[in-house]
């Protein structure tokens, strides 16, 4: 029973990390409650983008950070996302860390 609830927890995470994800919500930016929608790839990427597409950023592990540039692409996989629009590559800002050899991100 326990092997079998593990392989259940790996199949879920592994399914969380393949899917694309699109949601409404009330995000805090620059002091102000701003209604947005929140775009989420796998464990990849979390990103939000104004409903009026005027601004787009991404959450960098601790805060939202607008980015520039990434309009478009962010605007794309939210209709791949809403199914509205057929699955393409996205060129998307993606924060990567490095696991050093003690151990820490750098």
């Amino acid at each position: 029973e326990n092997v079998r609830q593990v392989l259940e927890a790996y199949n879920i995470e592994r399914e969380y990390g393949r899917t694309i994800e699109t949601y409404e919500d009330t995000i805090v930016l620059d002091g102000e409650e701003k209604v947005v929608n929140i775009l989420r790839i796998g464990r990849l990427a979390l990103m939000y983008q104004l409903k009026d597409q005027s601004e787009t950023g991404v959450w960098n592990g601790t805060e939202w950070e607008e980015v520039s540039g990434y309009r478009i692409p962010v605007r794309d996989g939210i209709r791949m996302a809403n199914k509205t629009a057929p699955l393409d590559l996205l060129f998307l800002p993606v924060k990567v860390t490095k696991i050093g050899k003690e151990g820490g991100e750098q």
